[in-house]
């Protein structure tokens, strides 16, 4: 079976989820009772004290338990599939060595349908140990998978030259896998003996993140989430660079991506620090994201100059709007999630720019959306970004373009919609429930809905294009690159 075959079902698979997703959210819970998808109706207040409250888990601790399960399982199920579709487009444009393609999508296939099937059944179905075994033993084979991957690589070109774009693509493939491990042994302690003290540390965290620095295992947590986040995100900026096939051989270009790899290494160093060390290695972690994004964003820009020469020259309109949006999207994610880091950040204990300080109790309302969106928006633009690929290799044509352009457009609303809503507000006390606010309710939701519409028409577009293909038994894209 070839490779495209493979996108093509991780593509439906990530679209169902994307679909699950939006049946569990608050408008759609009486759909979900009805379906009969155990799904907590009552979410209660954990009270720290008279002035501050957060909406965490409900006050039954079984209840709890099961909640805070089914958003680790469900939060894995995505990220699982985002790392498989990384890693086939990656597989297919990355030079690997004879005889590693092949085992490598096997296992990563059987790897995130396994993580989907055995965390989507135990948390939303029934809580059957087996399920999770299915879950953890998915986990495992997509690390098999990943190993196979950096293992076959090759990092120099044809001609002997060193290929700087697989080495980057290389450092993120090799920290994902390192950070993964980390994750291994949250999991592994949690099933012998301290998940109680985790829940519990999640639950402080909500209320105040400085309770939940003082439990060792929290930290890993942490160290954990925000690592894996970073590194996948990286790998998809740079395989989609050399799926676009950037210009490379540039002295700037080598400069630029010499400091992408730098940022990487510091930004993961970084995360990893919080584990042992806490919120001290924070210091880090900021700077050395925002270098790594400001370095592919001006590569990213340096291109889009040279797609401008090509329109000029007559190519076709379709492929420069493709190829304009995800450098878009990879470029706004510099003013859509590094700059309002780096604003948090810097006002967290002083109030340098948000006034009060980010941490006081007033923004206590704030800083639970923060973050929660913070990740989401990451999540989102590289998510999108990997689509408009996607759509790219399984359904190119006109119409895929135009898909592209507005997924991208849409992307960059919400996400600019998202940080309104999260940061420049008037400081005050938490409400129980302030999703009523204009800025969700005219802006965020609407365009949220026409993201779930441009996602379903490009599926339809991929699959009914793919239908086409087999039908014809084309097994070559127009750019050139066999899949």
């Amino acid at each position: 079976m070839g490779i495209k075959p493979l996108m093509m079902l991780a593509v439906t698979v990530g679209v169902l989820l994307a679909g699950w997703g939006v049946l569990l959210s608050p408008p759609l819970t009486s759909v979900a009772n009805a379906l009969g998808i155990r799904k907590p109706d009552d979410i209660r207040m954990n009270v720290l004290d008279d002035t501050v409250v957060a909406e965490i888990c409900n006050t039954n601790e079984v209840l709890c338990k099961s909640y805070l399960a089914r958003l680790t399982m469900l939060y894995h199920s995505v990220f699982a599939v985002l790392v498989a579709m990384t890693l086939y487009l990656a597989t297919a444009i990355v030079p690997l060595k004879q005889g590693y393609a092949g085992p490598t999508s096997v296992l990563g296939t059987a790897g995130y349908l396994m993580v989907v099937a055995g965390g989507i059944g135990y948390g939303y179905w029934v809580e059957e140990p087996f399920l999770h075994g299915v879950f953890i033993a998915g986990l495992s084979l997509l690390f098999a998978s990943g190993l196979l991957f950096v293992t076959g690589m090759r990092l120099r070109d044809g001609k002997g030259r060193i290929d700087y774009l697989s080495v980057n693509i290389f450092a993120s493939a090799l920290l994902l896998l390192a950070t993964s491990l980390i994750g291994a042994w949250i999991g592994a302690n949690e099933m012998v003996g301290i998940g109680k003290e985790l829940r519990a540390a999640k639950i402080l965290a909500k209320i105040d993140p400085d309770l939940g620095e003082e439990v060792f295992v929290w930290r890993a947590m942490t160290a954990h989430q925000h690592a894996m986040v970073a590194t996948l995100g990286a790998a998809i900026v740079f395989t989609t660079f050399k799926y676009l096939n950037i210009d490379v051989e540039r002295k700037s270009s080598k400069i630029l991506l010499a400091g992408g790899l730098a940022g990487q290494l510091v930004m993961v160093a970084a995360c990893w620090a919080v584990w042992p060390y806490g919120k001290t290695a924070h210091l880090l972690i900021t700077p050395a994201a925002v270098g790594l994004i400001f370095f592919t964003a001006l590569i990213a820009i340096f291109e889009a100059k040279k797609i401008a020469e090509k329109l000029k020259a007559g190519t076709r309109l379709a492929d420069m709007l493709t190829h304009l949006s995800l450098y878009s999207l990879v470029v706004w994610v510099w003013p859509s999630v590094a700059i309002p880091g780096a604003v948090v950040a810097m006002s967290l204990r002083k109030p340098v720019i948000l006034r009060p300080e980010f941490r006081n109790p007033v923004w206590n309302w704030a800083e639970n959306a923060y973050n929660i969106g913070h990740w989401h928006v990451l999540l989102m633009l590289y998510a999108s970004a990997l689509f408009i690929v996607y759509m790219d290799v399984l359904g190119r044509g006109r119409l895929a373009s135009y898909l592209a352009t507005l997924t991208s457009a849409v992307a960059i609303i919400v996400s600019t919609a998202i940080n309104f809503y999260m940061i420049p507000r008037s400081p005050a006390q938490y409400v129980p429930n302030p999703y009523n606010d204009p800025v969700l309710t005219y802006v965020v939701e609407p365009f949220l809905v026409l993201l779930s519409f441009c996602v379903a028409a490009g599926f339809i577009y991929m699959l009914t294009s793919q239908l086409r293909v087999y039908r014809t038994a084309a097994v070559t894209l127009q750019t050139g690159v066999k899949f």
